[in-house]
């Protein structure tokens, strides 16, 4: 049985430990970060009513989480009524997927959203998506790597890709591009 819980920091910042083992190359916001980013301390977020966070508990143990929020500015400016999810990190098992996107939804769907979109982690200058390929190649602090599992439970609770997006790597010491660094600074290569 998945048991949700909403505003729980520590098992929101462990789920993803639990979820994916030791042996993934994921790599987590600071904690000092994450619990910064999921306050009132964001100015993204003037009050706590503008966002929460659900994690799923299998057994007591964290299994997964994911955040609802709104961002007003962008829904006034565009005329949308558009909530939005991020951080969506889950074991394996469309059970407990749709227990945390159901619930991120009835949040939404509560402040009067008629859409959800995601994985959105709260601003256009964090983390955004879910990793739909490159699995073979480790993240660096602050990207996104999730398991091959997560675009398949998104899709299985209706969600569709829709803005693709490529995180490449551009090797400077080997290969300067004249366009990225100037002579002087590739004389120090």
């Amino acid at each position: 049985m998945i048991e949700i819980k909403e505003r729980d920091f520590a098992n929101f910042f462990a789920a993803p430990f639990h979820a994916y083992g030791t042996d993934t190359p994921y790599v987590s916001p600071m904690k000092a970060d994450l619990q910064r980013f999921l306050s009132t301390k964001n100015p993204m977020f003037p009050d706590a009513t503008r966002y929460t966070y659900f994690t799923a508990l299998r057994g007591g143990q964290p299994v997964g989480r994911i955040t609802a929020h709104l961002h007003q500015a962008s829904n006034d400016l565009h005329h949308e009524a558009r909530g939005c999810f991020g951080f969506f990190d889950c074991v394996d098992d469309g059970e407990t997927a749709e227990a945390l996107l159901v619930a991120a939804e009835n949040w939404a769907r509560n402040m009067g959203m008629t859409r959800l979109t995601g994985n959105f982690n709260l601003t256009a200058m964090q983390q955004a998506g879910v990793m739909t390929d490159g699995f073979n190649h480790a993240p660096y602090t602050d990207q996104i790597w999730g398991p091959r599992h997560l675009p398949k439970l998104l899709e299985a609770n209706g969600y569709i890709r829709h803005f693709p997006m490529t995180t490449f790597e551009l090797r400077l010491d080997s290969h300067p591009a004249p366009k990225v660094l100037s002579d002087s600074q590739r004389a120090h290569c």
